[in-house]
């Protein structure tokens, strides 16, 4: 019975619109800190088969478009700190990510 879909439809949908928002609200903060953060832990939640076919530069460049050195600047850092943990360029894990850059 198609009656019965709906409150699973709306959940879903409902799910989906609170991620959009968060999506926006995060990328349109005008910090670039925080969006690289916020699409670090996207990326961590990426299958393995997902992450292993991309570079976390290109996948931060790709969704961000900013600049190539400000992104390196940002992994490199991390990394130092050990904050973030990547092999052959690929993420593998996020220890933790500090407030501010």
């Amino acid at each position: 019975n198609l009656n019965n879909l709906w409150p699973d439809t709306v959940n879903y949908l409902t799910y989906l619109i609170k991620k959009l928002l968060e999506h926006e609200m995060t990328m349109s903060s005008g910090s670039s800190y925080s969006a690289i953060c916020y699409l670090l832990r996207q990326l961590e939640n990426e299958p393995e088969s997902v992450r292993g076919q991309i570079s976390v530069l290109q996948y931060l460049y790709k969704r961000t478009g900013y600049s190539k050195s400000i992104i390196s600047l940002v992994i490199s850092e991390l990394k130092k700190g050990r904050y973030i943990e990547t092999k052959k360029s690929h993420l593998v894990k996020i220890n933790h990510l500090p407030e501010k850059f």
